[in-house]
């Protein structure tokens, strides 16, 4: 979890939200760290968003605020941490 949240962490300095983070998207590379992967959502940090069911993440994963019915809605590092948490969640359900 550690790996993934430095992860993170770079992403949103950079300016960006990953938006899908979830097992599937965790990769383990040769070095035994774990990486972020499929970035097909990601988004400039603050973006607005219309219709989140359409257009990003998988909703399971997505954080509260964005399931909510409110029209417009703006993309913060928020979703993300809800979504390492999410993911933390399976992890320990798993082992």
């Amino acid at each position: 979890m550690v790996d993934l949240a430095k992860g993170l962490l770079r992403l949103h300095e950079n300016g960006w939200v990953h938006l899908d983070l979830k097992p599937q998207n965790v990769m383990l590379n040769f070095e035994g760290m774990f990486k972020l992967s499929d970035f097909r959502y990601s988004r400039m940090l603050d973006s607005p968003v219309e219709h989140v069911k359409d257009s990003i993440g998988t909703e399971a994963y997505l954080s509260p605020e964005l399931k909510s019915t409110t029209e417009k809605k703006r993309i913060g590092c928020f979703t993300d941490i809800w979504c390492l948490g999410m993911t933390l969640h399976q992890m320990c359900q798993s082992s």
